[in-house]
């Protein structure tokens, strides 16, 4: 089999072990629905693949730390801090893994800081530099047969 695919393999990504988690929960934990903790879990792996520290780590790692990081912003609410070691429990039973494992808060102490990371300034970031970029080399530049990106392999 692996001859006939030329070794071209993937292995598992967190988005992967994210589902399987997702597909494994109850749909309600704590009055808090499974579909709610998934979206916020799903939108914390998204803006993690911004940190290159991510890439060593496991991916079954990183879905239970984005898992926690979801816990941990829903159950920010007054009201819905006391459900918040439930939910932890039962990521824990799931699992396998403790949310409070040095492992765990290690990814999530990475997720908090690509969280407060604001993309819209990023993508200011990328404008201006591009705009930059157009000013001191002039259009022709960038487009063409040439990469549209400023630094490209062509250029």
């Amino acid at each position: 089999i692996l001859f006939g695919v030329k070794w071209l393999l993937n292995g598992p990504t967190a988005m992967t072990f994210l589902e399987m988690y997702h597909n494994l929960m109850p749909s309600s934990i704590a009055g808090i629905t499974n579909d709610k903790i998934m979206q916020n879990a799903r939108y914390q792996i998204e803006l993690s693949t911004s940190d290159y520290k991510l890439v060593n780590q496991n991916p079954s790692n990183v879905a239970i730390a984005a898992m926690v990081q979801s816990v941990k912003k829903i159950t920010s609410a007054p009201e819905l801090t006391l459900s918040r070691p439930k939910l932890m429990k039962t990521i824990e039973n799931l699992t396998g893994v403790s949310g409070y494992s040095a492992s765990i808060r290690q990814i999530s102490k990475i997720m908090e800081r690509c969280d407060r990371m604001p993309i819209i300034q990023s993508r200011r970031h990328i404008d201006a530099t591009m705009s930059q970029t157009i000013k001191r080399h002039g259009t022709s530049k960038l487009h063409g047969s040439h990469s549209s990106s400023p630094r490209g392999i062509s250029n």
